[in-house]
């Protein structure tokens, strides 16, 4: 090891958050010490965004376990078994879900910037009973869960600890390759994948989001506010309902409740909305389009269809998502913007300022990271709801349903 992965390995901190740059030896560090775990009887899983992300580490792993005696390596489990009854395995967070119910030593994270903090907030409580430790490695992407971790690390906490590594501290790799990196790539670009630096300010879609002036207390909305709700479907992947009101008067945007969760299905869904509905008037439910899309392989009605059998008489939201993220910067625009969102939707608040913009169309909002699927339910809610308002004022005066109990 070099000097800064064994300073590392060497701090006492439960939780170590470490930003690299590309090339810096995270994959060393962090197999070395699930090694270690195992070794001397713990659980440790390697947690990575996606199988092929996985397989490199897996591969890493691979190579330090055989020059262990009698260590048992099961390749269709990704699992590597020692004589003292520990192990390690390599995981996938693509579904988070899959990362319940083990008691473990040691969790780490490789490219934890690119994985959900959903995957973070699951694995969590696996640490507990047997007082495990976890390590977040990875290039940073932006201000994003990732970062607040690392902030957390150099707040003094003294369960924290945090680094941030050029890939230059790597003392073997050579110093030419790096100015030669420098001088072919852009800075901003430069900065992130080989300095680690998190300040990639012109990466984030959402430059006008701020929590001061965006995020306002809960408070109760009048009734006489116009109210609609949008929708983005999903069931291995969150569905997202927000809740929006608008000021007669001042005509100003209030996002009020949000529901996320995945795993329900569609009658679930809208009996959830009702229920959070209550007696409230909504003027208009608007969906993602993708809701209409006939279902002829499970013989199954649209989920739209599903909705309106429940209740829940939704509309197609539009759909022109250049358009539509105008619409919604414009809105989050200025020192007192329009649209403005209560601090108990917390995944809208949470997930926004961690929005990019995609590689390809600099314009649209990117769905994929380095084909890592983006949290991106609740921006896209967001958007729906926004192009719904500013629409023509007779959709809302033409929709109008109360939903009762």
């Amino acid at each position: 090891m070099h000097i800064g992965q064994a300073e590392i390995r060497d701090n006492p901190a439960r939780f170590k958050v470490a930003a690299n740059g590309r090339r810096w030896g995270k994959t060393l560090l962090g197999g070395a010490l699930c090694l270690k775990s195992a070794v001397d009887s713990g659980h440790a899983w390697w947690i990575a965004p996606t199988f092929p992300v996985a397989s490199i580490g897996w591969r890493a792993i691979c190579k330090l376990v055989k020059q262990i005696p009698e260590t048992e390596i099961r390749e269709g489990e990704r699992m590597a078994r020692f004589p003292g009854g520990g192990w390690i395995q390599v995981k996938s967070s693509d579904n988070p879900d899959s990362l319940r119910g083990e008691g473990l030593d040691l969790a780490v994270f490789d490219e934890a910037a690119f994985q959900s903090e959903e995957a973070w907030t699951t694995v969590r409580p696996s640490l507990s009973d047997r007082k495990g430790k976890a390590l977040f490695i990875s290039t940073p992407q932006g201000r994003n869960w990732f970062w607040r971790l690392w902030m957390r690390g150099q707040s003094g906490d003294p369960e924290w600890a945090s680094w941030q590594f050029p890939t230059s501290s790597n003392p073997y790799i050579d110093p030419v390759e790096i100015e030669a990196a420098r001088a072919s790539l852009p800075e901003r670009v430069f900065a992130q994948e080989y300095e680690a630096d998190f300040s990639l300010s012109e990466g984030v879609f959402f430059p006008e989001w701020s929590e001061a002036k965006h995020v306002i207390p809960v408070h109760t909305i009048p009734k006489d506010w116009v109210r609609w709700i949008a929708i983005d479907w999903g069931f291995a992947d969150p569905f997202c309902a927000l809740w929006f009101a608008r000021d007669p008067v001042t005509r100003r945007v209030v996002v009020y409740r949000e529901i996320y969760q995945r795993g329900l299905r569609e009658e679930q869904q809208a009996q959830l909305i009702r229920q959070h509905s209550g007696d409230e008037r909504i003027n208009m439910y608007v969906g993602d389009p993708s809701m209409w899309n006939a279902r002829t392989e499970s013989n199954r009605p649209s989920i739209a269809s599903i909705y309106h059998a429940c209740g829940v008489p939704i509309v197609p939201a539009g759909n022109s998502r250049i358009s539509g993220w105008q619409i919604v910067r414009a809105g989050l625009s200025g020192e007192s913007p329009r649209v403005q969102v209560m601090g108990n939707c917390r995944n809208l608040i949470r997930t926004l300022p961690e929005m990019v913009h995609d590689p390809i169309d600099v314009e649209d909002l990117a769905d994929k990271i380095k084909s890592v699927k983006t949290e991106d339910h609740p921006a896209d809610t967001f958007r729906y709801g926004l192009v719904a308002e500013a629409q023509p004022a007779h959709r809302f005066e033409v929709r109008e349903f109360r939903v009762s109990a």
